[in-house]
Protein backbone atom coordinates (compact mmCIF):
# COMPACT_ATOMS: atom_id res chain seq x y z
CA UNK A 1 0.00 0.00 0.00
CA UNK A 2 1.38 3.73 -1.04
CA UNK A 3 1.74 6.12 1.72
CA UNK A 4 3.09 4.32 4.60
CA UNK A 5 6.93 4.89 3.93
CA UNK A 6 6.19 7.33 0.77
CA UNK A 7 5.58 10.77 2.51
CA UNK A 8 2.39 10.93 1.34
CA UNK A 9 0.24 14.18 2.05
CA UNK A 10 -2.95 12.23 2.06
CA UNK A 11 -5.05 12.50 5.34
CA UNK A 12 -4.79 9.51 7.55
CA UNK A 13 -8.17 8.38 6.46
CA UNK A 14 -7.14 7.90 2.91
CA UNK A 15 -4.17 6.16 4.16
CA UNK A 16 -4.05 2.31 4.60
CA UNK A 17 -3.85 1.76 8.37
CA UNK A 18 -0.29 1.64 9.38
CA UNK A 19 3.07 3.67 9.52
CA UNK A 20 6.60 2.88 9.81
CA UNK A 21 8.56 3.63 12.76
CA UNK A 22 12.42 3.08 13.78
CA UNK A 23 13.34 -0.74 15.12
CA UNK A 24 15.89 1.06 16.67
CA UNK A 25 14.89 2.67 20.11
CA UNK A 26 17.57 4.68 20.41
CA UNK A 27 17.14 6.41 16.69
CA UNK A 28 16.24 9.74 16.80
CA UNK A 29 12.31 8.91 15.66
CA UNK A 30 12.11 7.18 18.49
CA UNK A 31 11.84 10.13 20.88
CA UNK A 32 8.98 10.54 22.92
CA UNK A 33 7.67 13.83 20.78
CA UNK A 34 8.02 11.68 17.30
CA UNK A 35 6.11 8.39 18.62
CA UNK A 36 3.66 11.21 20.12
CA UNK A 37 3.68 12.61 16.74
CA UNK A 38 2.71 8.71 15.09
CA UNK A 39 0.02 8.62 17.45
CA UNK A 40 -2.68 9.08 15.05
CA UNK A 41 -1.40 7.79 12.30
CA UNK A 42 -0.85 3.99 14.45
CA UNK A 43 -4.75 4.36 15.63
CA UNK A 44 -6.48 5.50 12.45
CA UNK A 45 -7.56 1.85 11.09
CA UNK A 46 -9.73 3.42 8.08
CA UNK A 47 -12.69 1.93 7.15
CA UNK A 48 -11.97 -1.18 4.80
CA UNK A 49 -14.36 -1.81 1.47
CA UNK A 50 -17.19 -4.10 2.39
CA UNK A 51 -16.90 -5.08 -1.55
CA UNK A 52 -13.42 -5.82 -1.57
CA UNK A 53 -13.69 -7.90 1.76
CA UNK A 54 -16.28 -9.57 0.31
CA UNK A 55 -14.40 -10.34 -3.10
CA UNK A 56 -11.02 -11.61 -0.94
CA UNK A 57 -13.29 -14.10 0.63
CA UNK A 58 -14.22 -15.41 -3.23
CA UNK A 59 -10.60 -15.17 -4.14
CA UNK A 60 -9.61 -17.10 -1.39
CA UNK A 61 -11.91 -20.05 -2.08
CA UNK A 62 -10.04 -20.30 -5.59
CA UNK A 63 -6.40 -18.93 -4.68
CA UNK A 64 -4.11 -18.43 -1.46
CA UNK A 65 -3.95 -14.55 -1.16
CA UNK A 66 -1.29 -12.81 1.04
CA UNK A 67 -0.90 -9.22 2.02
CA UNK A 68 2.62 -7.46 2.26
CA UNK A 69 2.96 -3.87 3.98
CA UNK A 70 5.12 -1.45 4.94
CA UNK A 71 3.13 -1.84 8.41
CA UNK A 72 4.13 -1.75 11.92
CA UNK A 73 3.71 -4.90 13.42
CA UNK A 74 -0.21 -3.70 14.29
CA UNK A 75 -0.85 -5.23 10.59
CA UNK A 76 -2.32 -8.28 11.97
CA UNK A 77 -4.27 -6.59 15.08
CA UNK A 78 -5.64 -4.22 12.34
CA UNK A 79 -6.42 -7.11 10.05
CA UNK A 80 -8.67 -8.97 13.17
CA UNK A 81 -9.62 -5.61 13.97
CA UNK A 82 -11.50 -5.57 10.87
CA UNK A 83 -12.00 -9.12 10.42
CA UNK A 84 -10.45 -9.24 7.26
CA UNK A 85 -8.67 -12.96 6.86
CA UNK A 86 -5.55 -13.66 4.45
CA UNK A 87 -3.67 -16.66 4.13
CA UNK A 88 -0.04 -15.12 4.17
CA UNK A 89 0.10 -11.60 6.43
CA UNK A 90 3.45 -10.45 5.52
CA UNK A 91 4.42 -7.02 7.27
CA UNK A 92 7.47 -5.77 6.36
CA UNK A 93 8.05 -4.74 10.25
CA UNK A 94 8.41 -8.91 10.36
CA UNK A 95 10.23 -9.56 7.06
CA UNK A 96 12.83 -6.94 7.85
CA UNK A 97 12.94 -5.48 4.86
CA UNK A 98 10.25 -2.76 3.09
CA UNK A 99 8.86 -2.23 -0.26
CA UNK A 100 10.17 -1.27 -2.82
CA UNK A 101 13.31 -3.47 -2.21
CA UNK A 102 13.57 -6.93 -4.29
CA UNK A 103 14.30 -8.50 -1.25
CA UNK A 104 10.71 -8.01 -0.02
CA UNK A 105 8.86 -9.20 -2.81
CA UNK A 106 10.75 -11.90 -2.96
CA UNK A 107 11.02 -13.26 0.73
CA UNK A 108 7.44 -12.50 0.86
CA UNK A 109 7.00 -15.37 -2.30
CA UNK A 110 9.50 -17.44 -0.22
CA UNK A 111 7.40 -17.18 3.29
CA UNK A 112 4.27 -17.86 0.71
CA UNK A 113 6.20 -21.00 -1.14
CA UNK A 114 5.48 -19.94 -4.66
CA UNK A 115 7.51 -18.74 -7.13
CA UNK A 116 7.67 -15.01 -7.84
CA UNK A 117 6.92 -15.63 -11.58
CA UNK A 118 3.60 -17.37 -10.74
CA UNK A 119 2.19 -14.89 -8.39
CA UNK A 120 0.03 -11.71 -9.10
CA UNK A 121 0.57 -8.58 -7.63
CA UNK A 122 -1.68 -5.62 -6.95
CA UNK A 123 -0.78 -2.06 -5.75
CA UNK A 124 -1.67 1.46 -5.87
CA UNK A 125 1.77 2.66 -5.35
CA UNK A 126 3.56 2.57 -9.32
CA UNK A 127 7.17 2.27 -7.41
CA UNK A 128 6.05 -1.01 -5.77
CA UNK A 129 4.08 -2.31 -8.68
CA UNK A 130 7.58 -1.91 -10.92
CA UNK A 131 9.93 -3.29 -8.26
CA UNK A 132 7.38 -5.85 -7.90
CA UNK A 133 8.24 -6.33 -11.92
CA UNK A 134 11.88 -6.43 -11.69
CA UNK A 135 11.17 -9.80 -9.74
CA UNK A 136 9.53 -11.68 -12.17
CA UNK A 137 5.78 -10.77 -10.66
CA UNK A 138 3.12 -9.80 -12.73
CA UNK A 139 2.24 -6.83 -10.82
CA UNK A 140 -0.36 -4.46 -11.75
CA UNK A 141 -1.30 -0.98 -10.61
CA UNK A 142 -4.32 -1.16 -8.28
CA UNK A 143 -7.42 1.53 -9.87
CA UNK A 144 -9.76 0.61 -7.47
CA UNK A 145 -12.65 -2.42 -6.86
CA UNK A 146 -14.21 -2.51 -10.32
CA UNK A 147 -11.19 -2.79 -12.45
CA UNK A 148 -9.28 -5.02 -10.09
CA UNK A 149 -12.49 -7.02 -10.64
CA UNK A 150 -12.36 -7.11 -13.99
CA UNK A 151 -8.66 -7.48 -14.63
CA UNK A 152 -8.86 -11.25 -12.51
CA UNK A 153 -11.89 -12.22 -14.12
CA UNK A 154 -9.86 -11.52 -17.85
CA UNK A 155 -7.80 -13.83 -16.21
CA UNK A 156 -10.10 -16.78 -15.91
CA UNK A 157 -11.51 -15.91 -12.34
CA UNK A 158 -15.21 -16.49 -12.28
CA UNK A 159 -15.56 -13.58 -9.26
CA UNK A 160 -19.69 -11.86 -8.66
CA UNK A 161 -20.79 -8.38 -9.88
CA UNK A 162 -21.41 -6.29 -6.60
CA UNK A 163 -24.86 -7.41 -7.72
CA UNK A 164 -23.74 -10.86 -6.58
CA UNK A 165 -23.64 -12.66 -10.19
CA UNK A 166 -21.16 -13.88 -11.74
CA UNK A 167 -19.96 -12.65 -14.85
CA UNK A 168 -20.42 -14.15 -18.03
CA UNK A 169 -17.47 -16.41 -19.32
CA UNK A 170 -16.25 -14.27 -21.88
CA UNK A 171 -14.81 -11.69 -20.84
CA UNK A 172 -11.75 -9.76 -23.13
CA UNK A 173 -8.62 -9.86 -20.52
CA UNK A 174 -8.15 -6.25 -19.24
CA UNK A 175 -5.23 -4.18 -20.51
CA UNK A 176 -2.13 -4.62 -17.73
CA UNK A 177 -1.61 -1.91 -15.32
Amino acid sequence: MPGASGGSTKPPSARPACWLAPADPSSPSSRPHVREALGPWRTDRSEPDPHMISLLAVIRRQLPVGVLSNCTDALRADLQHHGITFDHVLPSAELGVDKPSPHAYRHAASQMGIPTHALAYYDDEPTFVHAARSVGMHAYLFAGADKFTTHLRGHGLPLPTRHGSNAPARIAQAPDG
